[in-house]
Formats: structure tokens, C-alpha cells, sequence
């Protein structure tokens, strides 16, 4: 429906805008692999293959089997695990969230410095 696709194409607009990625899959759907393979189809097209990605599992509560979990865990291993019904596991990922924007963050003020910098040594040779 034209809905959706006009609802689909401001949503990469925003994404394209983003500072950081939250990729948010069901990781008790047998299809969340196959889901994820598609987002990152999708976001290798967009100008923000560069931003950075934090991949989270969300409704691990309903992962039952122990060699699943586990499977999973190898198998995305920067991944973060979490039921939102699980207040400890939700504090978890806003800190780990918290802390991947302060590394964006520190570096973006790096690259400042150094393109600053250049720029001062550009003029400074120029005269």
C-alpha cells in the first residue's frame, strides 16, 4: 500500500539522519536471523552504513532452550540479549547504549580537534 511505502521511505530518511542504530530483533522468532540479514541488505544501500550499530535480541525470555541461547550468543557475539520485561537486563542496555554514544561522541570530538587543527596548520602555511 502507498502508505506504508511513503511511512517506509521517512523512517531511511530519519535513519539516514541517525547518529547510531538500535537494531531491535525477535530473538525468539525462527526468522530473526534471516529478518536481520534484510535490515543489513537495506542499511548497506543508505548513507549510514557508517553509523555505528548496537544489535540487540529483544524477548530472549521466551528462548527456552539453553544450546539456542547459546547459539546465539556465539553467533552474534557484540549482540545484547535482553526480555524488556526484565528491568536489570533494560538497565543493562541503556548503559551499554549510554556508553556506545559516549564513544561516538569522544570520537566525533577527535575528528573536530584534528580537522580543526589541520585547518589552523592549512592557513598558517598559506601566509
Amino acid at each position: 500500500p502507498h502508505h506504508l511505502v511513503a511511512s517506509f521511505k521517512s523512517t531511511l530518511e530519519v535513519v539516514s539522519e541517525a547518529d547510531m542504530l538500535l537494531i531491535v530483533m525477535d530473538g525468539s522468532s525462527d526468522w530473526a536471523e534471516h529478518q536481520l540479514q534484510t535490515v543489513n541488505e537495506v542499511l548497506k544501500d543508505l548513507a549510514t552504513a557508517k553509523a555505528p550499530r548496537l544489535l540487540v535480541f529483544n524477548k530472549m525470555d521466551r528462548v527456552s532452550d539453553p544450546f539456542e541461547r547459546k547459539r546465539l550468543s556465539v553467533a552474534f557475539p557484540h549482540a545484547v540479549f535482553v526480555s524488556a520485561f526484565n528491568d536489570t537486563e533494560m538497565l543493562m542496555l541503556k548503559k551499554h547504549i549510554a556508553d556506545s554514544i559516549a564513544i561516538v561522541n569522544k570520537e566525533r570530538a577527535m575528528a573536530d580537534i584534528i580537522a580543526h587543527t589541520t585547518s589552523e596548520f592549512d592557513q598558517n602555511n598559506i601566509q
